[in-house]
């Protein structure tokens, strides 16, 4: 394959992928550690750089298993999260393990709206990648604890 005919299989799979993804999101890095609010003895994160904002697919959410917190079993959900593919200049603000991911809009499942994902693994890829995929957690709902 001749490098004018990888980019242009790299396009077509691109534009391909981007028409599936009907999530916008926001991938942030926090940039400075976390302190404790001492009043109400929650951690409050203080400075976060924004990686990317803007379209997504989430696959299915799947369970993991449960943790234990307390006396509470807290569920966890696992899903990959698809975010376009990027020409190299994008490497330098590549989304890493611990970011975190906002879901800012689903057309197809309002119930994600809010929720947060940490980055837990960072799918490889090929030279025709349309797609990055990120590995994530989250928290599932529990009657244990209350969501803010």
């Amino acid at each position: 394959m001749t490098n004018r005919s990888v980019l242009h299989a790299r396009a077509v799979a691109r534009r391909r992928a981007e028409l599936n993804m009907n999530a916008t999101i926001a991938i942030t890095r926090m940039t400075s550690p976390v302190f404790i609010d001492q009043p109400s003895l929650l951690a409050k994160e203080r400075t976060v750089q924004y990686i990317y904002t803007g379209k997504a697919y989430i696959h299915s959410l799947g369970g993991s298993g449960d943790t234990i917190i307390g006396d509470a079993g807290i569920p966890l959900r696992t899903t990959t999260i698809s975010v376009p593919a990027e020409p190299l200049s994008y490497y330098e603000s590549m989304p890493r393990v611990d970011d975190v991911i906002v879901v800012k809009a689903c057309d197809y499942d309002p119930s994600l709206v809010g929720r947060a994902f940490q980055v837990v693994v960072l799918g490889g890829g090929g030279p025709i990648r349309a797609t990055r995929e990120l590995v994530c957690t989250s928290w599932g709902d529990s009657n244990n604890w209350e969501q803010q």
